[in-house]
């Protein structure tokens, strides 16, 4: 130390015999290794950083797939089938999403399946009589809220056993769809019904019925390229008594 000031000596014996004694600072003999150290902790730190945020950004990139996939099967659990999932990559989350998607329409197309099977009439396409119950509930309700007066029709095909041993099975069966497809011309699907047989029933506004029936008796008779039958209808107004759907197709 001279002058309060740390230093550094070095000496060397020369040729001579001599010896070169050097002092310098020592701040001046480190000041490069210190320097090249600073440079090294910087870069050190760059990498670090550069690296957890190029991790945070792969991570997240695994992740929210991942998270959104699980949500979805979680939907899918609770029976919501319209779930989406747009993740297209070609890694192994991109292979799980498409099989999950693969899954879904199949679940989806199998519900489907077998809701038609449960609620609707085979033959036709119209809903069945079970299902029809509940249908004609709400349609009373919202008639109501429009200030409609509801009413119920029960169409019956007069005389189909004779007309199946006359002209087949296969064409009874012809009529009963052209039948139905007249029906569903006047009235939405899910206001009507084949209760089975020859039996539709429908629920409908009173206002403007007559000629609306009038309309699909003349239909009717020209079904089948005219091999049809005489249609008869029942009808029994929600004025008359409010009852529940069952009794107001009995009734009509």
């Amino acid at each position: 130390t001279a002058n309060g000031q740390e230093r550094q000596l070095s000496f060397s014996t020369l040729s001579n015999g001599m010896e070169l004694i050097v002092t310098a600072p020592v701040t001046e003999v480190t000041a490069a290794v210190m320097a090249l150290a600073r440079r090294v902790i910087l870069l050190s730190a760059l990498i670090i950083v550069g690296f957890t945020a190029i991790l945070l950004v792969v991570l997240r990139l695994i992740t929210n797939p991942l998270k959104k996939l699980t949500a979805a099967s979680t939907r899918l659990a609770a029976e919501d089938y319209n779930v989406q999932l747009d993740y297209h990559g070609k890694d192994e989350v991109g292979t799980l999403t498409k099989a999950f998607m693969q899954m879904r329409y199949r679940v989806q197309a199998y519900i489907s399946a077998l809701n038609r099977r449960i609620y609707t009439d085979p033959m036709t396409g119209v809903p069945n009589m079970r299902h029809f119950f509940n249908l004609a509930l709400r349609e009373r309700d919202r008639l109501y809220a429009e200030g409609k007066e509801p009413v119920m029709l029960y169409f019956n095909l007069v005389g189909l056993k004779f007309y199946n041993r006359q002209y087949s099975f296969a064409e009874g069966d012809k009529l009963i769809r052209e039948v139905a497809e007249i029906l569903l011309r006047h009235f939405d699907i899910s206001c009507m019904s084949r209760f089975g047989a020859d039996h539709f029933a429908v629920v409908t506004q009173k206002e403007g019925l007559e000629q609306t029936l009038q309309t699909i008796f003349a239909e009717c008779a020209k079904a089948n390229g005219g091999k049809s039958l005489p249609v008869r209808v029942g009808i029994y107004p929600d004025s008359l008594e409010s009852v529940d759907v069952n009794s107001a197709c009995d009734r009509a």
